[in-house]
C-alpha cells in the first residue's frame, strides 16, 4: 500500500503563544481533493499555514512520504517538499506579462539567464492549453480575472512539479461560469498527481469535487466527511462554536424590528417570520415567479388583506409603498438593470431618495447636504462619472447604494440583488451590505440561494 503524501497524528499548531489547532489528524494521498471548512479562527488555517510556512509545530507527529521534515517543527521552505500555495491577486505582479509570471518568480529561484524565450513560449502555451487558460502569453497578469489568475497559478504548479498545492481564496462571490473554470482546474491539478488543501471560511452549497471533507471548530477537527454524506446545514451546526449560539440567543430575545404574518408564498401556504437590527436574512425561494410576488407584497406594489406588516411592534396599515416609506422601508430590486435618473448628475441620484428635494415632476434641486455628500464621495471614487447616463454598472451600484445610505432605511429589501453581477460588481454590493448591518439595518434579501447571499447572510428562511 502507497504511504500517505502527508501524515499527521496529535499535532498542535502555533503562530506565536496561544495553540491555534489541536489534536490534529489528517492524511493526504497523492492526488487528492480536500476540502477544510471552518469559521474564522477554527483552527483549519492553521494547518494550512503550517504547510505554507507560516505556522510553526508545537508538538505531535508530521510525516511527508513517511518522512519527518529535515528542519524541524518549522517549515521554512515549502517548495522544497513540494508544496505550492496559490496566492490572492495583488498590484505587486500587475505589471508581469503571464510568461514573466509563469517561469521568472520562482520561490527557489531566478532564472533570467537562463531565459530563451521561443522555447519558454511553446512550454507556456503548453501549460496553458493544459490548464484551460485562453490568453496570449505576453498578456498583463494585472488583465486577467480572478479565475483565470488562478488557472495560471495551477500551470506554474504542474511546471514545477508540485506535489501539494493549498488554495485559501474564497471563490462564493465568483460568477457561475468562474466556479465551473475553477473545478475544471482542480481536475487538471488531480490529473497531474497533485494533492489539493481547499481552505475556506464559505460553507458551500456542495463540495464541488472534493474527495474528502474536514469540518474544524474551536481549533479541532469536529467531522470527517465524504461528499456523500456532505450536508449544508448539518454542516453549519458543525463549525458554529459554542459563542455563535450564545449570540444568536441573545439576538432571539430582542424585541423583532420588522415582523411579517400571513405572506403567502404559494397556494395554500403563507410564512411567518422576524428580522431584528443588524440582521440580514436571506428569503429563499426557487421561483422567480414567486419571489417577484414576495417583493411586491412586502413592499405594498401587491396588497393582500391577509399580509400583516410590523414595524418595532406598531402595525403598518395599510401596507402600501407611502406608509412602509414613511416607516422608513427601502427596496431594491435587480441591480444588473438600469436605475436611477440618466440626465441627472450623480450627486442628484444620490439624494434623491430622501423625496425632499423634489419641487415638482421632473425638477430637482441639490442643496448644500447634497453637494458635500457628493465631494466626500468623489474622494472616494474619483473616476465616478458626472451624469448617471455615463456609469457604468459597478458605479450606478455604488450610487444607487450611496443613495439609500442618505435616505438612512430601518429595513432594506432585496429582490435577487446578485442577479447577472460579476465579481467586483458583488463584492461592492456585499461591502455595502455589511455596512447597513453595521448601520442596524435590518436587511432582507429574496434569493434563490447560494453561496453568494450565504456569505452576507446571518440566517436563511425557506419561503418554498
Amino acid at each position: 500500500m502507497e504511504k500517505p503524501l502527508l501524515y499527521m497524528h496529535d499535532a498542535y499548531f502555533s503562530y506565536e503563544k496561544n495553540i491555534d489547532a489541536r489534536d490534529i489528524c489528517f492524511s493526504l494521498n497523492r492526488g487528492e481533493i480536500v476540502s477544510l471548512y471552518g469559521l474564522g479562527t477554527a483552527g483549519h488555517h492553521a494547518l494550512s499555514d503550517f504547510l505554507g510556512g507560516s505556522c510553526r509545530q508545537v508538538s505531535g507527529t508530521v510525516l511527508f512520504n513517511g518522512v519527518p521534515p529535515v528542519e524541524g517543527p518549522v517549515l521554512t521552505a515549502p517548495s522544497k517538499y513540494g508544496i505550492y500555495r496559490f496566492e490572492p491577486f495583488t498590484p505587486q505582479v500587475n505589471s508581469l506579462s503571464v510568461l514573466e509570471y509563469l517561469f521568472l518568480i520562482r520561490p527557489e529561484k531566478y532564472i533570467c539567464w537562463l531565459w530563451n524565450e521561443k522555447q519558454l513560449i511553446c512550454r507556456a502555451q503548453e501549460l496553458f492549453e493544459t490548464a484551460g487558460l485562453h490568453c496570449p502569453v505576453h498578456t498583463q497578469t494585472g488583465n486577467l480575472s480572478a479565475v483565470e489568475f488562478l488557472q495560471l497559478q495551477s500551470a506554474k504548479a504542474v511546471d514545477m512539479h508540485m506535489k501539494i498545492v493549498l488554495f485559501s481564496e474564497d471563490i462564493s462571490d465568483f460568477p457561475e461560469a468562474d466556479i465551473r473554470k475553477f473545478r475544471e482546474t482542480l481536475t487538471v491539478l488531480k490529473k497531474h498527481d497533485i494533492s489539493t488543501i481547499i481552505c475556506s471560511d464559505s460553507i458551500p452549497e456542495e463540495p464541488g469535487c472534493s474527495d474528502r471533507i474536514y469540518l474544524f471548530r474551536d481549533g479541532a477537527i469536529v467531522k470527517k466527511q465524504t461528499p456523500i454524506q456532505y450536508n449544508r446545514q448539518k454542516a453549519l451546526v458543525y463549525v458554529k462554536s459554542a459563542d455563535t449560539f450564545r449570540k444568536e440567543k441573545i439576538q432571539k430575545k430582542k424585541i423583532p424590528l420588522f415582523s411579517v404574518s400571513g405572506l403567502a408564498v404559494s397556494e395554500g401556504k403563507s410564512l411567518e417570520f422576524s428580522a431584528y437590527k443588524s440582521e440580514a436574512i436571506n428569503l429563499i425561494n426557487y421561483s422567480f415567479t414567486s419571489r417577484e410576488r414576495i417583493f411586491k407584497l412586502l413592499t405594498g406594489e401587491k396588497n393582500d388583506p391577509a399580509l400583516k406588516i410590523q414595524i418595532e411592534q406598531e402595525p403598518v396599515r395599510p401596507v402600501s409603498c407611502q406608509s412602509l416609506f414613511k416607516k422608513k422601508v427601502a427596496a431594491v430590486r435587480f441591480f444588473s438593470e438600469k436605475s436611477g435618473f440618466p440626465k441627472l448628475s450623480v450627486a442628484d441620484n444620490m439624494v434623491i431618495p430622501s423625496l425632499k428635494k423634489i419641487c415638482m415632476s421632473g425638477l430637482f434641486i441639490t442643496d448644500k447636504a447634497g453637494k458635500a455628500l457628493y465631494r466626500q464621495i468623489r474622494k472616494q471614487y474619483p473616476e465616478l462619472p458626472e451624469y448617471m447616463a455615463d456609469c457604468s454598472l459597478s458605479e450606478r451600484i455604488i450610487v444607487q447604494m450611496e443613495s439609500l445610505i442618505v435616505f438612512g432605511p430601518e429595513v432594506l429589501i432585496m429582490l435577487d440583488p446578485f442577479f447577472l453581477l460579476d465579481t467586483k460588481c458583488r463584492t461592492i454590493l456585499r461591502n455595502y451590505i455589511n455596512i447597513f448591518v453595521k448601520r442596524g439595518t435590518a436587511v432582507l434579501l429574496i434569493s434563490p440561494g447560494g453561496s453568494a447571499y450565504a456569505a452576507v447572510c446571518s440566517r436563511t428562511i425557506q419561503a418554498a
